[in-house]
């Protein structure tokens, strides 16, 4: 049986490999987000401690 195909198939495509895109970014950002604030936290702890 033949596949069927939309009469914008392509453009379907391409839209949801902006979507996949996207997405991929996205986590990338968080985690590198993620990252800077547990290196942030670390360095209040530090600092908290020399404080002391």
């Amino acid at each position: 049986m033949a596949r069927f195909n939309y009469r914008m198939q392509n453009i379907l495509g391409l839209m949801e490999n902006f979507e996949e895109q996207a997405k991929q970014n996205f986590a990338d950002k968080r985690r590198i987000l993620s990252e800077e604030e547990e290196a942030l936290a670390a360095l209040n702890d530090k600092k908290s401690k020399l404080n002391e």
